[in-house]
Order: C-alpha cells, then sequence, then structure tokens
C-alpha cells in the first residue's frame, strides 16, 4: 500500500467519524477523545507533508518529519494496547501543561 492511498484512506477516516450521524455527531467529547482524534489528525498531517515533499525530491529534509510521525505512531500503538481512555488522557493533559508553561513564559 502506498503513502498515497493509506493518506486518502485515513482523511476518509476522520471525514466518516464527524458525518452528522456518527458517534461523534451524537456525544460531547471527552479528553481522551480529543487526545487521540489531535494526534491521529497531526500523524496523518505529517504523512501529507512527507509525501509532499517526497514527492518534489526534497528527501534530504523529511528526516525530523519522518521521525515526529513514527513518534505518533508509537504513541497512538501504546495508547490502544492497554488502559485506553487512562493513557489518551494523560496525553491530553500533559499536552494542556505544556501550553499552559508557554503561556507563562511569554
Amino acid at each position: 500500500m502506498s503513502l498515497e492511498v493509506t493518506i486518502n484512506d485515513n482523511e476518509k477516516l476522520i471525514d466518516k467519524l464527524f458525518e452528522n450521524n456518527s458517534v461523534f455527531s451524537k456525544q460531547e467529547l471527552t479528553p481522551s477523545d480529543v487526545a487521540i482524534i489531535s494526534l491521529y489528525y497531526s500523524a496523518l498531517s505529517n504523512a501529507k507533508a512527507i509525501k509532499l515533499l517526497t514527492d518534489n525530491d526534497l528527501t534530504n529534509v523529511t528526516d525530523t518529519l519522518l521521525r515526529t510521525f513514527l513518534e505518533q505512531s508509537v504513541y497512538l500503538t501504546y495508547i490502544f494496547q492497554n488502559n485506553t481512555k487512562a493513557r489518551a488522557e494523560l496525553l491530553f493533559f500533559y499536552e494542556k501543561m505544556g501550553q499552559v508553561q508557554n503561556v507563562g513564559v511569554n
């Protein structure tokens, strides 16, 4: 399966999640939902950027994006292995703490 096919399939999945009759359209999102969706969407965005760069023969700049994409994939795998809700909530609040600390620096 090519990266392009994978990206397209995952974009369709994200669109499906937020259709009018989907599970997410009928309930309020929890912090764990937000963490998983955000991480998933970020990984998808990185995959799209990697594809764009490699299509334009700019492979010397894809290292950092590829590392980030792989880390996000590992995080998602870890979250879904066990205690999914608790692990996703920890990620959500960890990210929020980082945002609060960044605001405090300015």
